[in-house]
């Protein structure tokens, strides 16, 4: 059977202080391994969905596959932190990439497409390449400070907020 979740151990600086974090991926698979994958991660404090700019069909499959199981209430307990990441920002404009997709008929996914995924319970869109380097840190730090400090605001004394609302 094909691996279907990978875990990321990592420590990670969140006001000053390192804190250790699990990243769950969810590798996209067979719907029953969707449906078993996401009733062990009830306790998550945050969520990102990522699809590929260069891969119309991975966007879809967050549109039609992952926004509805996170939004049927069994795995979004309410309040943790969720964002939508596009990968691979620099090969929209790629003509290689631009020429492949439009054999069928397909163009990479566009930035207000991604930003249309934004609306309830998902906070924020980012644009992001590995490459450029665009926004990859950016990610990270909005979710992890977003999950920590919800969790922790009492204890800590703080709430995290987004002082880059238009920066994406």
């Amino acid at each position: 059977m094909e691996e279907s979740a990978k875990v990321y151990p990592c420590r990670y600086e969140v006001q000053k202080e390192m804190h250790d974090f699990k990243i769950f991926e969810i590798i996209g698979g067979p719907d029953e391994i969707v449906e078993e994958l996401t009733g062990v991660h009830t306790d998550a404090n945050g969520f990102v969905l990522m699809f590929a700019i260069d891969d119309p069909s991975s966007f879809l499959k967050v549109m039609d596959k992952w926004y509805p199981t996170l939004n049927k209430g069994d795995m979004w307990q309410g309040n943790e932190p969720a964002i939508v990441v596009g990968t691979k920002r620099d090969l929209r404009e790629n003509q290689l990439v631009i020429q492949r997709l439009a054999q069928d008929n397909q163009a990479p996914v566009t930035q207000e497409q991604g930003e249309s995924l934004v609306a309830d319970k998902i906070k924020k869109y980012f644009d992001c390449s590995s490459i450029e380097p665009h926004n990859v840190d950016e990610a990270f730090d909005w979710i992890l400070s977003l999950g920590f400090a919800d969790l922790n605001a009492e204890k800590y004394g703080y709430a995290f907020s987004d002082s880059n609302a238009d920066d994406s």
